[in-house]
């Protein structure tokens, strides 16, 4: 095994790269949160087939958006079905980002600072007053979809979405070094963008 390490970890500064260096790797946590949820897919505490809200209540009854009126309040109603689990993991639910696009959903996402809620309770709850973009199922939007599955995660285990990928994912792995958020002590290995 070849283990080295070149370039620098902060270019501006000329700080050299160290082989114990940190790096974000932004949406490959996507298929970290998903490996998440299948684990307890496995055990039998779900099917792919649920309405997320039979875990998730606060996402009951999501409205789809059907336009806007000439005063530019969106116009709703009642989509064909609600999202399943099956959605969320093909990124077929309904949902935006909010940060992608300019529709009237990501204005409403930006609007009620979904992205800048505190943990993931509190972000569900905000996300289920927000309108829904597509029906159900219907097409592939990327989307905070992973984010609805990270509080999934956290419902269905009974532990915290980073309790549960210490324990049942990074831990068995080895992934010693894999955060959501870098606690201080290791910060000063983070590299530079």
């Amino acid at each position: 095994v070849f283990n080295g390490a070149w370039g620098f970890s902060d270019r501006e500064a000329g700080e050299a790269m160290s082989k114990d260096a940190l790096y974000r790797i932004y949406s490959m946590s996507k298929p970290v949160t998903a490996v998440a949820l299948m684990m307890l897919y496995e055990q039998g505490h779900f099917l792919l087939s649920d309405p997320i809200a039979r875990y998730l209540p606060e996402l009951a009854d999501l409205r789809l958006l059907d336009g806007v009126d000439d005063a530019g309040v969106p116009l709703l109603r009642e989509p064909a079905r609600q999202p399943t689990i099956r959605d969320l993991l093909r990124h077929t639910a309904g949902f935006s980002y909010g940060v992608f696009g300019d529709t009237p959903v990501d204005r409403a996402y930006r609007k009620a600072d979904l992205l800048q809620q505190p943990d993931l309770e509190s972000f569900v709850a905000t996300l289920g007053q927000q309108p829904l973009l597509f029906e159900p199922g219907t097409r592939w939007h990327y989307s905070v979809a992973v984010d609805v599955q990270g509080r999934l995660v956290e419902v269905l285990s009974g532990q915290s979405f980073g309790d549960f990928l210490r324990e049942h994912l990074f831990g068995p792995l080895g992934m010693e070094d894999t955060f959501f958020v870098v606690p201080e002590p290791e910060r000063e290995r983070l590299v530079q963008l």
